[in-house]
């Protein structure tokens, strides 16, 4: 079901770039943001073991379970661990994930608008992301 609301969400993202209002640009960088978390969270569930020990071992244990923050370390630690991506794409992930929390936020819960230039940046962060985690 993840898998499913992650592809959703991205269509919802591009198809928000075909209009002309701030508003609905807004709507598409938080789907593009969910795109991604949707994904990340999909493949912990899936490597629920390692996750949890990622928890244990960053002393993580008490956080919320899924939070976003945990998620997006811990899907860069486990790529790298299966050798599917080197520290530099790790770090790329990283910082493309953090500007598109950093839109989302805008976008949910800020008096302010995101525009278009800006829906298309977190929508190609979201292609390259979801790209690398395959």
């Amino acid at each position: 079901m993840l898998l499913k609301k992650s592809i959703a969400n991205l269509n919802v993202a591009e198809c928000c770039c075909n209009h002309n209002i701030d508003e609905i640009f807004t709507i598409g960088a938080s789907r593009a943001y969910y795109a991604v978390y949707q994904k990340m969270k999909s493949i912990m569930l899936g490597n629920k073991s390692f996750y949890e020990d990622y928890l244990h071992i960053h002393k993580l244990k008490d956080a919320r379970l899924y939070s976003h923050k945990n998620i997006y370390f811990a899907i860069v630690e486990l790529l790298k661990n299966k050798k599917i991506i080197d520290e530099i794409t790790g770090a790329m992930i990283v910082a493309k994930f953090q500007e598109l929390y950093h839109y989302r936020i805008i976008a949910d819960y800020d008096n302010k608008c995101i525009d278009k230039k800006t829906l298309e940046k977190c929508i190609d962060n979201a292609k390259t992301i979801l790209n690398k985690l395959g």
